[in-house]
This record gives structure tokens, sequence and C-alpha cells, in this order.
């Protein structure tokens, strides 16, 4: 994209949210008016249907599968807390990449369900006329309930985020075992050393390291349209 000067990256935001795990701070709304406070770490296909299980939750398991806080907890203190629809509850959740990366869901990255990045070095590109048209098009033909975020950067920025971008791709299309499955492969029979160097280099880390360091690159890199 940066030599030959043509080309877009786009982004599904969910694929970055799915290795995750969800720190959730729960505030109950009890009859007299007062709060209570709960924790609760679930996956992204948990998280989703959080709402739905909040509906149909009775005292038992509630119980069961909460951590009660404190009011004066720091986890409760500095929750950002927002109303879950249909339910007494309102929730404020820290997504997190393993022990490295965390952010908070509110982050102004996760309004969007698409990103488009294209280089901000290619004049034709970023003209309004290009931009008008890009909307145009995007508007007609995503989904209705898709929203979208175009980004440009500058070659130097851009060069990093194809670096992080293609770890991340790779780590969506060779799975952990894979991988594994591989290096054994090939400590045991180094018959092709060249091909698992080369496999192992496009590979580094698993995809919940790769997705949170795509998501801290993508905030520094924009923080004037994608901010924490």
């Amino acid at each position: 994209m940066v030599t030959a000067r043509k080309g877009v990256l786009s982004i599904e935001l969910n694929l970055l949210l799915q290795p995750a795990t969800f720190e959730v701070v729960l505030k109950e709304t009890l009859p007299d008016h007062s709060s209570a406070y709960y924790k609760i770490i679930l996956t992204y296909q948990e998280f989703i249907m959080l709402e739905e299980c909040l509906t149909k939750l009775s005292e038992d398991q509630k119980e069961k599968k909460f951590t009660k806080l404190m009011s004066t907890s720091s986890e409760v203190t500095n929750a950002l807390f927002v109303k879950i629809p249909q339910t007494k509850f309102s929730q404020s959740v820290r997504v997190k990449w393993g022990d490295r990366y965390e952010m908070h869901l509110n982050a102004s990255i996760f309004d969007y369900n698409l990103l488009f990045i294209f280089p901000d070095f290619i004049k034709e590109l970023n003209t309004v006329d290009f931009k008008n048209r890009l909307d145009y098009f995007l508007d007609s033909d995503l989904p209705v309930y898709t929203t979208y975020k175009k980004c440009f950067f500058n070659p130097d920025d851009l060069q990093l985020l194809i670096q992080h971008y293609v770890l991340w791709h790779n780590s969506l299309i060779y799975n952990e075992k894979k991988i594994n499955e591989f290096e054994k492969e090939q400590q045991e029979i180094v018959v092709n050393e060249s091909a698992y160097q080369q496999f192992m280099l496009h590979n580094k880390g698993d995809i919940t390291t790769n997705a949170g360091r795509l998501v801290s690159i993508l905030v520094r890199l924009n923080p004037k349209t994608i901010t924490k």
C-alpha cells in the first residue's frame, strides 16, 4: 500500500473483540433506590448475551454467578456506567486482551463496526469529492445498522499499522493449535527450515495479543478520530 500507492485496509471491530475477555461491573438499582454492585468476567460470546441473561436472572443465579463489590471499591468508583436497556442494571466494561492490553468499552473506536484505512499521501484519495463519493457508496452498500469510520494515515504510521495488521490477520488464519503443531513438527524433523522460519515470522504472538496490540496502535496513531 505504501510503495505501490494503492489499496485500503478494512477492519471489522468485532473480530478484534472476540478473543478478549470482558470485565463487567454491574450496578443494580434496588427497590429502595439504593444500589448494589457486582463483578463478572465474561467471554465475547457470553458478553453479547448478557442483556438477555439479566432479564431472566434469579436471585439464586445472581449469587452464584456474580461477585459482590463494595460501593467504595476502586472498581466501582472508577466505573463508567451505561444503562442496559430492559433491565434494572447499568454496566461498566473493561475489555482485556491478556495481561498487556486493556481498554474501556466506551472508547470511541468501539462506536464503529468497520474501519477503512487509507493512505493520506495520495492526493486523489484525500479530497472532499472522493470522501463524499465513498460515503455515498458505503451508505448504499452496507447494511443500515453498520457504522463505519474512514481513517487516513501518513506513510510511517501506515507502515507500522500494516506490520501489526498482518500479524493479527495471520493469527486469524493460523490458529494457535496449528502454529504449535507446525512448530513441534519442524523441531522434530528439520526438513523445511526456511518455510518454518517464514511461517513463525508472520505468526508472532497469539490472536489475543495481536488483536490487543492492533487496537492500541489504532488508538495511538489516530487520536483525533479514534480516542480513548
